[in-house]
């Protein structure tokens, strides 16, 4: 994936959240836009960590392999 795609994803209208792959296997689940910094070839995410407020995640974008956005439920 390229840094213009996963911007297309954050700023879509309306917004929603979304799920980062890495081809390591690893996951990071962004709620928010204000979660997410991009850069051309890093994307710092912010991942809520329990107790000790937020922890910060640097990804590198050659390594992100796909972003899914959550399914809406119906009904």
């Amino acid at each position: 994936m390229t840094a213009n795609e996963i911007r297309e994803v954050v700023r879509a209208q309306p917004f929603e959240p979304f799920t980062i792959y890495m081809d390591d296997g690893s996951s990071y689940r962004v709620q928010h836009p204000d979660g997410i910094l991009l850069g051309n070839f890093v994307a710092i995410v912010a991942a809520p960590h329990s107790g000790e407020g937020d922890k910060f995640m640097r990804l590198s974008i050659g390594h992100i392999v796909r972003v899914e956005e959550s399914v809406a439920a119906s009904g």
